[in-house]
């Protein structure tokens, strides 16, 4: 494409260039011959021209003049017209050629212009010959007297136009030689500036997919370093699941077992009043110790569902309570979820029944859980009591909550709101987020 505008253009500079050098040697050469025959006659003319008509001595003279005139080159001037400012002709030197002279071109003349024009003159044909013509260089130049301001006349110059013709095809030649030197420098240049350009952009795609190739290895490493951090997170979340599972399993086999002992040792002695406290007091440290114990361990969320799971909270509340709780549980079908998820579920249903009842006005507390597009959302709203404090987010059951939520990637939204306290934990229902190493390329 570059190509071809370079030569394109160069041809069409060359053709206008060619033109311009043409008619400027035709001006030029029409110019000096114009000059050169009016410094040979125009003061012979200033007083020779009386009433329009030029006197029979200046006849002689002009004779004279032009025979001395063409002696340097005869076959260059082949006719002359002499015309007065009425555009009479005074004075006439013919070769044979055939051509009207133009009257505007002679106007001009008289008003001090030059006029020039190359063309083809026919010959006056000769019994039995064929006509012919010549190229010829018709020159229309104003004559003047001894002041130059003061025209007398104008001259019709008839030159052979056969060196005019041969200086134009030179200059045009040496026109389109030039210009095939400029374009093949500029097409030289084109493709140097091509190729330096192509390297360029070669060395820019290279430098690019090399750094798309450390992006996506950047980009993997990211992902893996994501997928890391879920399964430790996960992992850490079962240790401590397993971790609260041993702390019960130990105070169940431990002080519980050593309370049992010690209620049936002391029931075996005589009844007496103190020990009859005592008694009460060791039941009733049993219980508690059994229900802190019951509330660490949980296997039977290995095999429940997310459904179960929460259910199990539920109840298990309220047998501890007696409380009754309002719930309403909207599990999708086949709604499935790992078993962190299933423990944080139940430890968020756990807290917030327990800060419920501990904190509300004695009012059922209402749970509502559902799923929708892989999230868990358990909302728990209970009335407080008149006399008890709002409890403040940063406490410590709260904050375990808040904790044990966001470490599975979830939220939890805390309000009081005209005494009504409001639980929200969003919980996602999947291990790990799944990321293409391509996404975003």
């Amino acid at each position: 494409m570059a190509v071809a505008v370079v030569l394109v253009t160069m041809t069409l500079l060359a053709g206008w260039t060619g033109n311009y050098v043409a008619r400027a040697v035709v001006r030029g050469v029409g110019d000096t011959a114009a000059a050169s025959i009016e410094g040979l006659i125009s003061r012979q003319l200033d007083s020779a021209i009386v009433d329009g008509v030029l006197s029979p001595e200046r006849l002689d003279s002009l004779e004279d003049a032009f025979s001395i005139g063409s002696a340097h080159d005869v076959t260059r001037l082949l006719q002359i017209n002499i015309r007065g400012l009425d555009q009479r002709v005074l004075y006439q030197l013919s070769s044979g050629l055939q051509d009207a002279s133009d009257r505007v071109d002679l106007e001009r003349a008289i008003q001090g212009h030059v006029v020039v024009e190359l063309l083809d003159l026919p010959l006056a044909a000769l019994p039995g010959l064929p006509q012919a013509s010549v190229p010829v260089l018709k020159i229309y130049t104003p004559l003047r007297g001894g002041d130059p301001k003061h025209i007398v006349g104008a001259a019709e110059l008839y030159f052979s136009a056969r060196s005019v013709s041969e200086l134009q095809a030179r200059a045009r030649k040496d026109v389109w030689v030039i210009a095939a030197l400029i374009g093949f420098f500029s097409l030289g240049l084109v493709a140097a500036m091509v190729d330096g350009t192509g390297r360029i952009i070669g060395g820019q795609r290279i430098r690019l997919a090399h750094n798309l190739r450390r992006i996506r290895e950047l980009l993997k490493r990211n992902v893996a370093l994501q997928q890391a951090s879920d399964r430790l997170r996960i992992e850490s979340n079962l240790a401590g699941e397993r971790m609260l599972a041993t702390v019960g399993q130990d105070i169940h086999d431990g002080p519980v077992q050593l309370l049992t002992l010690l209620i049936l040792r002391m029931g075996g002695r005589s009844s007496q009043e103190s020990q009859q406290d005592n008694v009460a007091l060791a039941q009733q440290a049993l219980e508690e110790m059994r229900a802190a114990s019951s509330g660490l361990a949980l296997p039977e969320l290995t095999t429940a569902s997310l459904a179960d799971a929460i259910e199990a909270a539920v109840s298990r509340h309220e047998s501890l309570t007696g409380a009754h709780v309002l719930r309403t549980i909207a599990i999708e079908p086949g709604a499935s979820a790992p078993l962190t998820a299933r423990i944080c579920a139940y430890r968020v249903v756990q807290e917030g029944l327990s800060n419920a009842y501990r904190h509300g006005d004695g009012s059922p507390p209402r749970i509502m859980a559902s799923t929708a597009a892989g999230w868990l959302r358990i909302q728990i709203l209970n009335q407080l009591g008149k006399s008890s404090l709002e409890p403040t987010p940063g406490g410590m059951g709260l904050t375990g909550m808040r904790f044990r939520v966001e470490s599975q990637g979830g939220e939890l939204d805390i309000g009081f709101e005209g005494g009504l306290a409001r639980v929200t934990a969003t919980i996602p229902l999947v291990e790990q987020p799944q990321v293409s190493p391509s996404a975003g390329l």
